[in-house]
């Protein structure tokens, strides 16, 4: 994680609605697919590295969301992440229960494929306006 965090800094200034769909896209697939069979260690390392580059963009973006607040944007960033973090503990342990890791490994998806669809407006092209109008 460390590693994908460091080499995504790179790439911060940069950073899209469309290049935090792609992580959030993997890592809903990596999640189904794990819960589903038994990995290995790289597997688990590049859901790492992935993870870690997801959140450097998710960062940089929420940061260019309101420059003059960065303070303020970074505050709401972790009180959502926190909140995400106690969602995916109560709806991924209620899958756990309910239809064991396949069930967790769905449920995991379900929360990372949400993450994308946060994004779906800005990956819309904004509609132009015709020529004359307010």
């Amino acid at each position: 994680m460390v590693l994908g965090t460091f080499l995504a800094r790179r790439h911060a200034a940069r950073a899209t609605p469309r290049a935090a769909r792609v992580p959030h896209a993997f890592q809903a697939g990596a999640v189904v697919v794990l819960g589903m069979i038994r990995t290995t260690p790289a597997v688990l390392a590049a859901m790492a590295f992935v993870n870690g580059w997801r959140s450097m963009v998710a960062s940089a973006l929420g940061m260019d969301a309101a420059p003059q607040d960065r303070v303020a944007m970074m505050s709401m960033r972790a009180a959502a992440n926190q909140f995400g973090y106690l969602l995916g503990a109560a709806s991924d342990g209620l899958a756990l229960a309910a239809a064991g890791f396949s069930g967790l490994g769905l449920a995991l998806g379900a929360l990372f494929a949400a993450a994308v669809i946060v994004h779906a407006p800005a990956l819309v092209p904004e509609a132009v306006a015709p020529e004359g109008a307010a």
